[in-house]
């Protein structure tokens, strides 16, 4: 095995996780710094982690790749799609803002209705990111769950558990931070 090329197909695990340990070692710093100039360097790091583990994976499973451009073009197409989700949700609470700012309703109905879609909002954002991609995918886009999972290499079904688990969570959230809003406004108007 060397620096660049995949590991034998008859490798055991054990030789595989020397071989990853070795390459990771050979590559890390130049990822790392090519990742930085696109992300965050917390999110870089995480991009990183993501990209070795679709080598790793790709050659436990036999594929032939040739790691090193394999690992860079994974890592690369992570980055891009952390960076389209950021610019979704940005130009999502922009449309929620200029919807309501052109509607006529009293100032206090506006008020409670840009609330909503801020919690809302916040609720998609608290969601992992890879349920909150799918979950953004399907009710923002509008993607059908087949497109999500060929689009994400997974299946039909993790697309579904995904979407259920987004609902719930954003469900959990809202219900938890109306509830905290209640009680706060009970105890600061002395009902509480």
């Amino acid at each position: 095995m060397n620096q660049f090329n995949a590991p034998e197909m008859s490798s055991t695990t054990a030789e595989l996780d020397l071989w990853m340990a070795d390459f990771f070692k050979q590559t890390s710093n130049v990822l790392l710094a090519a990742l930085r100039k696109l992300l965050e360097s917390s999110e870089a790091e995480e991009v990183m982690q993501e990209a070795y583990v679709e080598v790793y994976l790709g050659l436990k499973a036999g594929k032939e790749i040739e790691p090193k451009p394999f690992l860079f073009r994974v890592a690369r197409n992570i980055a891009i799609s952390r960076l389209r989700h950021k610019k979704v949700v940005e130009r999502s609470a922009t449309q929620v803002s200029e919807f309501y700012t052109g509607a006529e309703k009293s100032p206090q109905a506006l008020q409670t209705d840009v609330e909503e879609k801020a919690l809302l909002l916040e609720a998609v954002n608290s969601l992992p990111y890879i349920c909150r991609q799918v979950f953004v995918m399907r009710k923002l886009h509008g993607k059908t769950h087949a497109e999500i999972a060929q689009m994400m290499h997974i299946s039909l079904k993790t697309v579904e558990n995904h979407l259920a688990t987004g609902m719930k969570l954003c469900r959990q959230y809202i219900i938890k931070r109306t509830n905290n809003n209640i009680a706060l406004a009970k105890k600061l108007s002395g009902a509480a």
